[in-house]
């Protein structure tokens, strides 16, 4: 993508889509660590503390941290495989033409 193409506002537009993209993906890892972490912890009182309270706790919302977890492992795989795939079709080459519809495959992830 040539950004001498672009105009200001075309530029303008991009950062902040690109900004939300960030922002959304950010979002995604942060929730998926504090399910791990919330396991983790839990999962240490029991064991370390013989205390299974917190651990009977996170399995019984089991669950939903399991459908939380698979959805941002699933949209960070697929986010992965379509870049593999543009990538791999114009790579050096890329052009807005191009970049645009994969920038918006992205954002629906």
């Amino acid at each position: 993508m040539n950004s001498m193409q672009l105009s200001k506002s075309q530029k303008n537009k991009l950062v902040e889509r690109r900004t939300a993209l960030r922002k959304k993906v950010r979002e995604g890892f942060i929730t998926a660590h504090k399910v791990i972490s919330e396991y983790e912890h839990s999962y240490k009182q029991f064991v370390d503390d013989d205390t299974p309270r917190l651990f009977l706790n996170f399995l019984a919302d089991a669950e939903a941290s399991y459908l939380l977890l698979s959805n941002h492992v699933s949209i960070a795989t697929h986010s992965v495989n379509f870049w593999r795939n543009y990538m791999g079709r114009y790579g050096a080459e890329l052009r807005r033409e191009e970049f645009m519809p994969l920038f918006d495959g992205l954002m629906v992830l």
